[in-house]
């Protein structure tokens, strides 16, 4: 690979994109497997081409080097070491920097000659330096590209700096029998000693990537007891066990196991002046699985609908049959007919009220029609009980003032018509309804009976 190295006696300058090398001279060279050499031989290499003498001159090779994402901004970094330079390499490959080096020198300091000339080495050496003149005329011969003459390669200093280079390279991982990886990524010490890491036969019922997506644990928080009882009918089916309610009020629940001398128990309990519910016995299950059931007694219509209230929302014609089926792939066990049934109803409950709770806001809706429709008229009819403050909606009727007035405009002709409603109470629907000149249907009044008689 061909590397432009920049030279001279000036300082490093700084434009708007950063490091500017345009002032410093440059030569052409070619390193063969740049990758592949450390970098004591790259840095000998060009000691021998820059003729510097290691006892009385420092010299450091640094490389401009852009981490910016968008944009530009190059800097200077330091090579130091074999670690530093592959890195240099890798990211220079990678996001297409160019191929440059820097390279400065500079006399050591006659203290550091006297006293110890491994004091100043290319290590430590971090400063700018600058390069002797008579380095530049050295660096000529660089330039001279092969002609394809015979003994040329004796005659051009690049070809043969390049080839002495890779001698002293296998050389000296020959005598080292590798490469330079050793230095930089030694042992710890730790790992050679005798019982590193103290080895333990794993413990597979507890194993630390289980997160308890189902399990109750002493000490866990729940905001009410419809909670508890969820996470453990939950708990239970994932078991495969089954368990029964001992205690169930406003300040505690438990629950056993439904084999004898099986010592599983779960206790919450809500305390006093608290608002939460908290688990303070749970043992684990010491009985044995002897069979595999077909129905499971805690899988109750509750515990279905709200697992699958979420696909009967999405769809609401879900079928009963597909809720049996659903439950046997997730949970394998089979649900009757008629539980899948009743947990769908709890669905629509849980989605649209209890029919209870429609009947009871029929009035009030009724009222507020009226009050924002003028000339509209409503009545209901209820059938007071022996409970108190209860009553029976027998009846209800209605009308919008806007169809009773375009009624002047139909046809003197009033059809009555009825309905059955086929959900939990029974009853019909009567409605009264005009045709137009046009022969289009004009509803204009409804009402609610217990079913068609004079009465009504």
């Amino acid at each position: 690979m061909q590397f432009q190295v920049f030279f001279c006696d000036y300082n490093v300058l700084y434009g708007r994109n950063g490091v500017d090398l345009s002032a410093f001279k440059s030569t052409s060279s070619g390193i063969d497997k740049p990758l592949e050499r450390s970098f004591g031989s790259i840095y000998k290499w060009l000691q021998r081409g820059f003729r510097v003498d290691p006892e009385s001159h420092v010299m450091t090779v640094q490389t401009p080097v852009n981490w910016e994402v968008e944009g530009e901004l190059w800097e200077l970094m330091m090579i130091n070491s074999t670690h530093d330079w592959r890195k240099y390499m890798e990211v220079a490959l990678e996001r297409g920097w160019p191929l440059n080096l820097l390279v400065q020198t500079r006399e050591k300091a006659q203290h550091q000659t006297q006293h110890g000339e491994d004091e100043a080495t290319p290590s430590t050496q971090r400063e700018a330096v600058y390069v002797d003149e008579h380095t530049s005329e050295d660096l000529v011969n660089h330039n001279i590209r092969p002609q394809g003459l015979a003994d040329e390669g004796e005659r051009i200093h690049s070809i043969v700096d390049e080839m002495e280079a890779e001698d002293q390279a296998a050389m000296e991982m020959e005598e080292y029998d590798c490469s330079y990886d050793d230095e930089q990524y030694l042992l710890p010490k730790q790992w050679k000693e005798h019982g590193f890491g103290v080895p333990v036969v794993e413990d597979v019922r507890h194993q630390e990537w289980e997160y308890r997506n189902n399990e109750i644990v002493q000490g866990a928080t729940y905001p009410n007891i419809e909670a508890i009882k969820d996470a453990v009918k939950l708990w239970a089916v994932s078991l495969n066990r089954e368990f029964r309610v001992v205690k169930s009020g406003r300040k505690e629940y438990e629950v056993k196991c439904v084999n004898d001398g099986c010592p599983w128990r779960v206790h919450a309990f809500k305390g006093k002046w608290k608002s939460n519910w908290k688990c303070s016995i749970v043992t684990e299950h010491t009985c044995l699985i002897s069979e595999v059931k077909q129905s499971h007694r805690n899988i109750s219509s509750d515990f279905v609908a709200k697992q699958m209230y979420g696909l009967i929302m999405d769809n609401l014609n879900y079928e009963p049959k597909m809720i049996v089926r659903h439950i046997e792939q997730i949970y394998q066990y089979t649900i009757s007919y008629l539980k899948a049934w009743r947990a769908k109803q709890k669905v629509f409950e849980m989605i649209f009220g209890t029919y209870e709770a429609s009947y009871d806001n029929l009035p009030r809706m009724l009222s507020q029609v009226a009050a924002r429709n003028p000339g509209s008229f409503y009545d209901t009819s209820l059938i007071p009980t022996m409970t108190r403050g209860q009553s029976i909606l027998q009846r209800a009727f209605f009308c919008l003032g806007a169809c009773v007035r375009a009624f002047q405009y139909c046809l003197p002709v009033i059809c009555i018509d009825g309905t059955f409603l086929t959900g939990k109470y029974n009853g019909q629907i009567l409605t009264a309804i005009g045709i137009d000149c046009n022969k289009q249907i004009l509803p204009i009044a409804f009402i609610f009976v217990e079913n068609e008689n004079l009465d009504s």
